[in-house]
């Protein structure tokens, strides 16, 4: 499994004890609606797997959610930055650590960015993003690393 290689990597890098898992996870209504949150499943199944410690640090904020595939590039990254939020306690979990943040699918970045600043933001040393999927229709659009 491609995942698990490359988080051999980054804990290769980072030392082992260095590194935690977390998810960018779905609005309580789409997991409502679905039954799952595919990239919490995802990080769980590679915890399990690799050892490498979940921790779940990220929540989506209250009544913001809107959901991201009828929005356009410009309106994602904006969604994105006021849907998630830091955890209470995740700045004891983050301090100094690296993270890998698992998603299931990047389309534009804009969730993936919107997270990383938050755990940069929250004490992480380091954050890695690894999704399983990635929407090579909307490359284009792909929000801008800062």
């Amino acid at each position: 499994m491609q995942l698990q290689k490359h988080l051999a990597a980054i804990v290769a890098e980072a030392g082992e004890g260095n590194v935690i898992l977390t998810y960018a996870p779905r609005s309580r209504r789409a997991v409502l609606k679905t039954g799952t949150d595919q990239a919490r499943s995802l990080a769980q199944a590679l915890s399990r797997q690799s050892g490498v410690p979940l921790v779940t640090v990220l929540c989506r904020a209250a009544g913001r959610a809107q959901e991201q595939k009828r929005l356009s590039a410009e309106e994602r990254v904006l969604a994105a930055k006021n849907a998630y939020l830091l955890q209470g306690e995740a700045t004891d979990a983050l301090k100094g650590m690296t993270v890998v943040l698992i998603d299931d699918i990047v389309t534009t970045g804009a969730t993936s960015g919107a997270c990383a600043r938050l755990l940069r933001q929250g004490g992480a040393l380091r954050v890695y993003c690894l999704a399983v999927a990635s929407d090579d229709t909307n490359r284009d659009a792909a929000v801008p690393a800062d």
